[in-house]
């Protein structure tokens, strides 16, 4: 299976386009199941506990050579809840990086503000729902989004138009 991204110390790097760096919020308030580690560092901390455990070792170990011996890369996703990693050779890899970039995307949206229609994505992928409605539902066309890992939804209403569509940021779970 062939990557379409590869990590970076605070982004995804996006094959054959751009780079997206992912807002500093997202691990910090841990609004996502992993975070984004360089791989030599996991395998040099993960030496210096075995050596300090007293427990668990055996475990340890096993991860100490899969993070030797699957990857090679510089950075890989380690799981905030468990001893998972994912690294560009996992099955779950392009998927993972997806889920992340979603999520990025909607971290950007604040209520009030306005948003182009180009801004607002309008396809709906394994992560993200979009629904459409004239001005029947809201007296407005209006935009909803559905993070689906994250079960935020995000509601938009058209606030003018300019050379697009404008929409306004009315709601955010």
């Amino acid at each position: 299976m062939e990557t379409k991204y590869f990590l970076t110390d605070d982004g995804i790097n996006i094959k054959r386009s751009h780079k997206v760096v992912i807002k500093e919020k997202i691990f910090e308030e841990e609004l996502f199941d992993y975070k984004i580690v360089h791989r030599e560092e996991l395998i040099d901390d993960l030496i210096r506990w075995i050596s300090e455990a007293s427990k668990d070792k055996d475990l340890m170990k096993e991860d100490l050579k899969m993070l030797m011996t699957e990857s090679d890369d510089d950075y890989i996703f380690s799981s905030i809840k468990t001893n998972d990693y994912i690294h560009s050779l996992s099955d779950n890899f392009n998927e993972t990086c997806e889920a992340l970039l979603e999520l990025n995307e909607e971290a950007n949206y604040t209520i009030g503000k306005s948003y182009k229609y180009s801004e607002i994505p309008m396809e709906s992928s394994e992560h993200l729902e979009v629904n459409t409605y004239g001005d029947e539902l809201l007296g407005k066309h209006a935009i909803h989004l559905r993070y689906l890992n994250q079960e935020i939804d995000i509601w938009f209403t058209m606030d003018g138009f300019s050379s697009e569509a404008i929409f306004k940021c009315v709601y955010k779970s």
